[in-house]
């Protein structure tokens, strides 16, 4: 428990130090989760030709829009959270733990 604290401060102490180490952290997240689902998805998909009613398989319209939409939804849903705990005080945040 004592190493996972001091993981949590370093990573307060390093948050507040570089706010772009947040962007950064959360594209490089973003984009290896988006490449990863799209390789599977391309894959996969030859697999799931009865599911796709009026598309075809490789429909470059639709994987496009998705992993915009995708990538959208984890910036969104990691970025905000992470700007707020940067901008709080570490020690204000691990007093209350």
């Amino acid at each position: 428990m004592e190493v996972m604290f001091r993981d949590i401060r370093y990573a307060c102490r390093v948050l507040v130090k570089n706010p772009a180490f947040t962007t950064i952290a959360v594209l490089t997240l973003a984009v290896a989760g988006l490449s990863a689902g799209l390789a599977l998805s391309l894959v996969l998909t030859p697999f799931l030709r009865s599911m796709l009613f009026g598309l075809t398989e490789m429909d470059a319209p639709t994987i496009a829009s998705v992993s915009l939409l995708l990538c959208f939804v984890t910036l969104s849903a990691c970025y905000l959270p992470a700007r707020r705990a940067a901008r709080t005080e570490p020690v204000i945040a691990l007093r209350y733990e």
